[in-house]
């Protein structure tokens, strides 16, 4: 089956949690085919998540890791991918949550990382560290859902750190080059995204400003007097 055949009719691979119907939640199909047109002809890739991407990527011949805890999800791709001639013999499923798994794995040189399991915080943020560690240097990582919180601060990150370059956004999906092999090294003062957010005057300072006076507002001035005195200690 050709790549471009799953992103014409992607299929339904995950459930609705409150009607037990199938849906399809997927990576737009314009992200998935800017990702083939970048990586090589036979890329090393892992995401975590499953869903369409992982039936793509497999359609692509790429060799594959695939991370999400949920075993039944894996049998319906997998069923899926058999009944369209779409072959899984390098195509690796782990039904794990991507937190435990990652930092044990010996997966390395990979091509690209997708970023596109749980939202939840700090989920992404944990995927993304330990996927960049797995990245080679000029390997791409991909984040998805940046419309939720998560997901936009990683980008939002990503745009502005010098380990990464080449920030482009498609949809909802950032997508970064990896350019340094140590992208963890760096102190925070060292993080443009950190420092204009922090510090006296930053972002991060007024808004614990704001929210320490909102909750002194009412006390008995001698109680007040004391928080401030303890908070410039």
């Amino acid at each position: 089956m050709d790549p471009e055949d799953v992103l014409r009719d992607p299929p339904l691979l995950h459930v609705d949690g409150g009607t037990g119907q199938p849906v399809g939640w997927y990576v737009e199909p314009d992200v998935l085919r800017h990702l083939r047109a970048a990586l090589p002809e036979r890329a090393k890739t892992a995401e975590t998540g499953a869903g369409t991407s992982t039936v793509f990527f497999a359609a692509c011949g790429f060799e594959h890791l695939a991370i999400a805890p949920d075993a039944a999800l894996f049998a319906r791709i997998a069923a899926w991918c058999g009944e369209r001639g779409i072959g899984l013999e390098r195509v690796q499923f782990v039904a794990e949550r991507s937190e435990w798994f990652l930092p044990r794995t010996r997966t390395a040189d990979l091509d690209l990382f997708l970023v596109d399991g749980r939202h939840g915080f700090p989920t992404p943020f944990l995927d993304w560290f330990y996927g960049a560690e797995r990245l080679k240097v000029g390997g791409l990582c991909a984040i998805d859902d940046t419309q939720i919180l998560t997901g936009r601060i990683l980008a939002d990150f990503l745009h502005t750190d010098r380990h990464w370059s080449d920030g482009v956004e498609i949809g909802k999906t950032a997508i970064f080059r990896k350019v340094d092999r140590d992208v963890h090294g760096d102190e925070w003062h060292a993080q443009e995204f950190v420092r204009r957010r922090s510090g006296r005057g930053g972002r991060l300072s007024r808004w614990l400003s704001r929210t320490w006076r909102r909750g002194t507002a009412g006390r008995r001035p001698a109680a007040a007097g004391a928080a401030a005195r303890a908070s410039q200690r």
